[in-house]
């Protein structure tokens, strides 16, 4: 007995035919795949720890960056220069010598074999006698500045105490208020301070890097990497450019002295800004690469064999 045919149902196509050369016929469309398991990863445990080690680097490379440019900011060939300075701004040195030159050419050698200055307001600091039987005013003020300038770097602005104990008077906005602040900030204490977060904190930043490499995905590990990198440049770019800006307007009042002052404290300033500006381009020449290429190989290249409707004709 025959099954009569189906006139209701369209006919099926021939089963495809698979061969070396290619396919014959259209094959069946592949079934719906669930890819829930694939969605849940992008929340997953990993994906989470990753994302925490990314910011942690961010925020301890910033730590580091500044730790680090405090260290550089603050070493004896940076801020004895500035210390100087700040001394001939709060003293009035100049004047001060060429008012008392006669005076100190003549003056005996006090107990601790040194000519002191009347009116030198670095207590302890003396002349040696050579500089000041010399005469030479030039010699005098650089032997001064010298011994004071080191003085104020270990001690901090305590050095500048006179024996009365009556502090030196400064008010905020004004150049010697800034100077002293600066003066204070530029010393051996600060150094030491910076130098012992600088290992540290690069340490954990290191470990922090490592766990953004280990557990990321592909080349957007390293994008990310180089992303943090540059955020943490920012933040310090942009503290550097608030540091530099707020002494400007704190500790200037327009006198040559004061200028020349404000140009060495912004060699101190700008320490992080060049610090940030390198490690932020190191960021970049880390992300473009790493984009470019997660790019090139997350495109989908599909190649198959060709699909022939029909067998060539024999």
């Amino acid at each position: 007995m025959t099954t009569p045919p189906d006139h209701g149902r369209a006919p099926e196509p021939p089963a495809p035919v698979i061969t070396d050369s290619g396919s014959y016929g259209r094959l069946p469309p592949a079934p719906a795949q669930d890819v829930s398991r694939f969605e849940s990863r992008t929340v997953g445990a990993r994906s989470g720890v990753t994302l925490l080690a990314g910011v942690g680097f961010a925020v301890i490379a910033a730590l580091w960056l500044s730790a680090l440019s405090a260290s550089q900011a603050t070493t004896p060939t940076v801020a004895l220069p500035i210390q100087e300075r700040g001394v001939a701004i709060l003293t009035s040195i100049d004047d001060l010598l060429e008012l008392h030159a006669e005076e100190i050419a003549s003056a005996a050698p006090t107990e601790s074999g040194g000519v002191a200055v009347p009116g030198f307001l670095v207590p302890g600091v003396e002349l040696t006698v050579g500089e000041a039987q010399s005469g030479d005013l030039d010699l005098m003020r650089a032997g001064l500045l010298a011994r004071s300038g080191v003085a104020i770097y270990a001690e901090g602005v305590v050095a500048l105490q006179p024996p009365d104990g009556l502090p030196i008077e400064t008010t905020t906005f004004s150049t010697p208020g800034g100077t002293r602040r600066v003066m204070n900030l530029l010393g051996q204490t600060n150094h030491d301070r910076a130098e012992r977060f600088v290992q540290p904190l690069a340490v954990v930043a290191i470990i922090l890097a490592a766990v953004v490499l280990l557990l990321g995905n592909g080349f957007s590990r390293f994008t990310a990497l180089g992303l943090a990198m540059i955020g943490a440049a920012v933040v310090v770019f942009l503290g550097a450019l608030v540091l530099k800006f707020g002494i400007a307007f704190i500790g200037s009042d327009g006198t040559a002295v004061a200028d020349e002052f404000s140009r060495l404290v912004d060699t101190a300033a700008w320490t992080p800004a060049r610090n940030a500006i390198v490690f932020g381009a190191a960021g970049v020449a880390l992300l473009v690469p790493a984009s470019l290429l997660n790019w090139f190989f997350d495109r989908s290249v599909v190649r198959s064999a060709p699909v022939i409707d029909s067998p060539p004709a024999s």
